[in-house]
């Protein structure tokens, strides 16, 4: 029997980072330093899922590229169950950042083509597998008309992450079928149309939503659930924001699974994020979310 299987819906990408020796030129080659990762929202969370005890399978495209091959082989290698992806002939999900000699993110570049392949036929075709999780995530990625068909099919808790301003507006017309979001506070103003933390968790708490997680860069997070506010202390490490968000989203599902109260969940994420922003893109474990109170 799988211990609280979760179905994860997005990509599994090549991440490539690199940061400058100095301040970044456009008329010279810029020294600097170049690294290549396996990653993509739905990976990385289904990896930090696996390795936490729990149950994922990622349901994503993969291309019949020497790319493709390793990125699957990875996620079977990671705990992932990939047996309900598909192949295609889009390419592998990638992206590009370029940091500063400080830290600060200049400029990135993604390619998501592949979600053009998870249209409405193949999440049709899926619907009883998906349907026999104890929940599902996904990200803003997917289009809109396949936002509302996950949102209007879907018998299992659903769990949604922005990914960027502009996509997030994708999940306007299901907020009320969700059980639980994860944004940025840009995000969540983008969405909400409010300003502050409290009233962007107030707005998305009376839509219905069962557990918000707002992420407020350097001021951590805030945490909410009905009347419930819990503010998570919480400092990234620059250049880590993404990285803490992830992990402060597989604490979140982790928390949901084990049935948790809003607090116990509260303290999972704050620890996961920290882990997530500290580690070299290495999995959380149990210790990362639970450890000792005393440390904190």
């Amino acid at each position: 029997m799988m211990k609280h299987p979760i179905a994860v819906i997005g990509a599994a990408g090549v991440e490539i980072g690199s940061r400058t020796e100095k301040s970044l030129s456009s008329h010279e080659p810029n020294p600097g330093e170049i690294a290549f990762s396996i990653g993509g929202s739905g990976y990385r969370i289904a990896r930090d899922l696996a390795s936490l005890g729990l149950s994922p399978s990622l349901f994503t495209l993969f291309g019949r590229d020497a790319v493709s091959a390793l990125l699957r082989e990875a996620s079977s290698l990671a705990g992932i169950d990939v047996s309900s992806s598909a192949e295609g002939d889009l390419p592998p999900a990638a992206s590009l950042q370029v940091m500063s000699e400080r830290g600060d993110r200049s400029f990135s570049v993604s390619d998501t083509r592949l979600f053009a392949g998870l249209d409405r036929s193949f999440f049709e075709e899926r619907l009883p597998l998906l349907n026999l999780a104890d929940a599902c995530v996904f990200s803003a990625d997917l289009e809109k008309d396949v936002c509302l068909f996950l949102a209007e099919n879907l018998r299992v808790p659903l769990f949604a992450l922005g990914v960027s301003p502009a996509k997030c507006t994708r999940l306007s017309p299901i907020l009320g079928r969700l059980f639980g979001v994860s944004l940025s506070l840009i995000e969540a103003r983008r969405l909400t149309g409010r300003l502050s933390p409290a009233d962007c968790a107030s707005f998305l708490c009376q839509s219905g939503i069962k557990l918000v997680l707002l992420s407020l860069g350097a001021e951590g997070f805030l945490l909410a659930s009905g009347s419930d506010r819990v503010p998570v202390p919480f400092l990234p490490r620059p250049g880590r924001e993404e990285a803490a968000l992830d992990g402060a989203g597989a604490a979140l599902l982790w928390g949901f699974s084990e049935r948790l109260p809003l607090r116990s969940i509260a303290w999972a994420v704050s620890r996961a994020a920290a882990a997530a922003s500290a580690k070299d893109g290495a999995p959380l474990t149990p210790h990362d979310l639970i450890g000792d109170p005393a440390e904190a």
